[in-house]
């Protein structure tokens, strides 16, 4: 008898697949750009199950990383290879994500917004550029 073969694709390999986009490969590859990646990964919280460790505001404008250990240990590295909060938080500077915070000027839990990064506008993140690194400074909004 012939063998068929058959492509098994994990979570991540097929939301690339949807989204059009190709994996971290060999040197000059393409890889998915980080704010897509992010994108994806929360748009799966909910249904992989770890909505508890990073998800959305209410308003589908911003997101949170409830838990950063779980959130480092647990989905980071389903997704990027880089595997340090720091790292991850280098990122979203890098992609001028603002850290929020609270009146009182306390964290809140590690909550980042960016102006082209919402649930409904998936689209948008492709629009979001990574700044040059000289420029690159932690940024902050108050929460109003």
């Amino acid at each position: 008898g012939e063998i068929k073969s058959t492509t098994h694709y994990n979570i991540k390999q097929w939301n690339m697949v949807k989204i059009g986009a190709v994996d971290r490969g060999p040197p000059g590859g393409i890889a998915t750009p980080f704010p897509v990646q992010l994108h994806n990964i929360l748009s799966m919280a909910e249904a992989e199950g770890y909505s508890h460790i990073i998800s959305w505001h209410l308003n589908g404008s911003a997101f949170t990383v409830h838990n950063k250990d779980s959130f480092v240990r647990e989905v980071i590295p389903r997704f990027f290879s880089q595997t340090k909060w720091e790292s991850f938080k280098r990122q979203l500077y890098m992609y001028g994500f603002s850290l929020i915070k609270t009146k009182s000027g306390r964290d809140e839990g590690g909550s980042f917004h960016h102006d082209l990064f919402a649930r409904d506008s998936p689209e948008m993140c492709t629009l979001i550029t990574r700044e040059r690194a000289k420029k690159i400074r932690e940024k902050t909004i108050r929460k109003q």
